[in-house]
């Protein structure tokens, strides 16, 4: 097919003219869904959209996959029509325009879809135990490969775990933990505030021409079922688990000091130091979780409680449970005879390390 009368603004991301578009999102892969309707742009209700159908809009603007769908305006209210189909996507196909539709029931649609990509595909863990840990690989100039580990902290790895929808860091780990990346070293000195929705808006240093070994590639090891949010740190805030691949506020009837103990664990946060209740870290957005935790304490991972279901139905998100931890340990004492005796190391980069390598006072 030959185009003709090609017509551009100048401002447009690309020469395709797409059915759907994001808007008002930090950037092309978040934001309010509209849909091409009549040469003018619609939004699409969000009663009227799943999982599947995220599945296909992100695929569709080269965004990767869904990572939320919020609630409310959360991106702003539309100005055009209203889209008066419901879409009944499979989530497997390659364009919105090919999901089937049907005629959506005469209601009144409040707000529009709220919708957040993970971004285009260009970041991945590899060799972890889950999707949410691993080397951390990138791909730039046309090719995948490994990040050094210079300058590797926990503002990188929060930014990693947030393109990947895969809640908050816990661990950074240094030469090459999951095993050596193949490629080449692409990036070194890394440098994220923390609050970048994508690692490639964060600042690095070109490294690909450098021909440098992997034994010192980056890790990242996230947890994906909990997160803090909120509060000063990463180990303070409102607690929120994951549900159907967006986050739910959980509530503070339901949570004790032994399920706390499981949460400051997992996020590699120490022990808890404080439970506040009435959302004293703010109030959540999304969901509501469902079910009441009964947890013994020695568990390492919260998904890893038995759960029964919530007695207390009239939980909102005025009493979201908020929870400070003492943050990660950072001194340790090892082989000696006593808590209070050893040998002294100090936690880094994912790791522990002793204070003189090679010089040890006890076995």
């Amino acid at each position: 097919m030959v185009l003709g009368d090609v017509s551009c603004s100048g401002t447009e991301s690309a020469l395709r003219e797409y059915f759907v578009k994001l808007e008002g999102g930090v950037d092309r892969c978040s934001g309010r869904l509209e849909v091409k309707f009549i040469h003018s742009w619609a939004t699409v209700c969000d009663a009227d959209f799943d999982w599947q159908d995220a599945q296909v809009v992100c695929r569709e603007l080269d965004c990767g996959g869904p990572s939320a769908l919020q609630k409310g305006s959360h991106f702003g209210r539309g100005k055009g029509s209203i889209w008066s189909k419901n879409f009944q996507c499979e989530g497997h196909e390659s364009f919105l325009h090919e999901c089937l539709t049907t005629d959506r029931p005469q209601k009144s649609c409040t707000h529009g879809v709220q919708l957040t990509c993970k971004g285009p595909d260009d970041l991945r863990l590899v060799n972890g135990s889950s999707p949410c840990s691993g080397t951390v690989e990138v791909y730039r100039w046309g090719q995948w490969g490994t990040v050094a580990q210079y300058n590797w902290d926990l503002n990188d790895a929060a930014v990693v775990c947030r393109q990947l929808g895969c809640g908050s860091a816990v661990v950074t780990p240094i030469r090459a933990h999951f095993g050596e990346g193949s490629g080449r070293v692409l990036l070194r000195d890394v440098s994220c505030n923390g609050s970048e929705s994508a690692l490639r808006d964060c600042g690095a240093v070109d490294f690909r021409h450098i021909d440098f070994p992997h034994k010192f590639d980056a890790g990242v090891i996230c947890s994906d079922f909990v997160q803090l949010e909120g509060g000063v740190d990463r180990c303070s805030g409102r607690v929120e688990v994951k549900f159907n691949q967006s986050w739910a506020t959980v509530c503070d009837a339901d949570f004790d000091w032994q399920d706390a103990q499981v949460v400051c664990r997992e996020l590699d946060c120490g022990g808890p130091s404080a439970l506040h209740r009435g959302s004293h870290f703010g109030r959540g957005e999304g969901a509501i979780w469902s079910q009441h935790f009964q947890c013994e304490g020695d568990e390492s991972f919260l998904h890893q409680c038995l759960t029964s279901d919530r007695l207390e139905q009239n939980c909102t998100h005025g009493s979201g449970m908020g929870l400070i931890c003492t943050g990660p340990e950072e001194v340790r004492l090892v082989n000696g005879g006593s808590p209070c005796a050893g040998t002294l190391q100090f936690y880094h980069w994912g790791q522990w390390w002793p204070i003189h390598p090679g010089i040890q006072a006890f076995g």
